[in-house]
């Protein structure tokens, strides 16, 4: 779990590995601006804004940093951006801009 305040709001990541990258996704988003961070006895780093392009993958070599993709292929319900039906999916009956 982590957790921030930044302009009068917390925000929240919980992830099993990589809540602090997660949280600076959301603070990214919500227009903080890039500066140094750091979790205390723990993490620091010159650029919130680098550390949001970040995440942790477990492999079969043990936990690695990658580049942050946002998963877009998939929309909630199951609908796909390109129109397709997911696998086992209704295809989504709003029609996607």
């Amino acid at each position: 779990m982590a957790e921030a305040t930044w302009n009068g709001q917390t925000y929240r990541a919980a992830s099993s590995h990589g809540a602090t990258m997660a949280l600076a996704r959301q603070l990214v988003a919500a227009g903080c601006p890039d500066q140094l961070w750091r979790v205390p006895g723990r993490l620091h780093g010159r650029s919130l804004h680098g550390l949001a392009k970040l995440t942790i993958e477990e492999g079969a070599d043990g936990l690695r940093f990658r580049r942050y993709r946002e998963n877009t292929r998939f929309l909630p319900g199951g609908a796909r951006q390109d129109g397709a039906e997911a696998e086992g999916q209704p295809k989504h009956a709003e029609t996607l801009a």
